[in-house]
Order: structure tokens, then sequence, then C-alpha cells
């Protein structure tokens, strides 16, 4: 599996990722140039496939732009706000594995702290991102939609020419904007590396510390009363 960063090879072969409910997605938006192709990168199983958009590496500024929120109102993220992001890009939250990403990068979240906002994005549309959201109890992570063109995916270069989805990718993006840790999962049905995103994550904010058992009169060595 490549890793564009200091992860390591792992990753749990699930359920291939193959929309059960293909979301409306509209091609690239017309440009005068076309845009880049690169291969070789990214695969589902033996069959190579097509990214469209430069190449980001660790170092690189992380692409500021719009995309919309469950509401379907525009949404724009400013990476270079001081606020330390995790971007996790899926190709639909409607199948098997990026429903288990989700939820489980959700249920990490709490381990992070306040501190660090959690995005996920796909192209699915933003309804069907709410309803998702509601039915698998999504309450710590932000749910936004690249459905209007894929431009926000084409410039992470993530766009899958053949389908038109995003490719599997975790970044890790500092306050200043750098993206400072980058997954771009080869084999698209494959889970990312949970453990090398939260350790990113964990050099720029470390975890909160974990409540005293037994409460206050606990950690102060108190005995309660009978």
């Amino acid at each position: 599996m490549m890793r564009y960063a200091i992860a390591f090879a792992a990753g749990l072969t699930v359920a291939a990722c193959t929309p059960t409910e293909p979301p409306v997605v509209a091609a690239a938006s017309a440009k005068t140039n076309p845009p880049v192709e690169r291969t070789g990168i990214v695969r589902r199983g033996d069959r190579g496939l097509t990214l469209w958009g430069p190449q980001k590496d660790v170092g690189d500024m992380a692409p500021v732009g719009t995309l919309r929120d469950n509401d379907n109102k525009p949404f724009t993220v400013n990476f270079a706000d001081g606020t330390v992001r995790a971007v996790i890009v899926v190709p639909s939250l409607d199948t098997p594995t990026c429903s288990l990403e989700t939820r489980t990068f959700n249920g990490r979240a709490s381990d992070m702290g306040e501190s660090v906002e959690v995005l996920v994005i796909s192209r699915d549309l933003p309804a069907a991102q709410k309803r998702f959201c509601g039915a698998m109890g999504i309450d710590r992570i932000i749910t936004l939609s690249d459905f209007d063109d894929g431009a926000f995916g084409e410039s992470w270069g993530l766009l899958v020419k053949e389908t038109r989805l995003l490719a599997r990718a975790v970044a890790v993006v500092d306050g200043s904007g750098r993206i400072t840790y980058l997954e771009v999962v080869e084999n698209i049905p494959e889970e990312p590396d949970y453990d090398g995103a939260i350790a990113a994550l964990a050099e720029l904010v470390p975890p909160p510390p974990p409540a005293p058992e037994g409460g206050d009169e606990a950690a102060d060595g108190d005995t309660p009363e009978e």
C-alpha cells in the first residue's frame, strides 16, 4: 500500500466501496486546459485508475476550497485559520468501507480533544450525508460534499477520472495550512491507517489527559464517608 507520509503499510481489506445508491455527480468543471492526469497511484483491485489534479505531498500547503454542508450551503475551508484538522476523503458514505471509516474516525475523534476539527469529504449529495449522519449517530465530525463539480477533490489531486468520485485519503493539516501527514490509499476498497493519522494529530495537539478514575476524591486519596 502506498503511503505518502509516516504511515507504515497497514490496512484491513473489507468489502469493495461500490455505491449501492450511486450519488449524482458531475464531471469536473470545464477548464481551458485539461486537468492533470496521474496514473499508477490508486487502483480498485487489479484495475488501475487515473487521478485528476496535481500531486500533493507532506510539506505542501493545503488547497483552500468551497464545499457544501449538510444543508446544501457553501462551506469554505480555510486551512490557515489556526485550526488543526484531519481531512478524511472517501468515495461515498453509502458504502461499507466508507461508512466504517467515517464511524471509526467519529469514535476516535473524542480522543483528539476539542481543538482538532475532523472533516469527512465525499461527492455524496448533502441530503444523503445528512441522512447518513443521523442514522449513524455521527456527532463529532463535519461531513462536506464536493458534488458540485469535484473542484475540491481535483485541487487535492484526488478526483478519480473513471468514476468521478474521490479517492480514499487521509490528511492532517496544521494551523498554518501546511500538510503534515498524507496517506493516499493505493487500493481504494481498503481502510486507511487510523493509528498513523491519530499519531500525526497527536504531534500537533497532544490529546487531553484522561480523567482520574473515581473522580476528584479518589484522585486526592480521600476515603468517602460511609
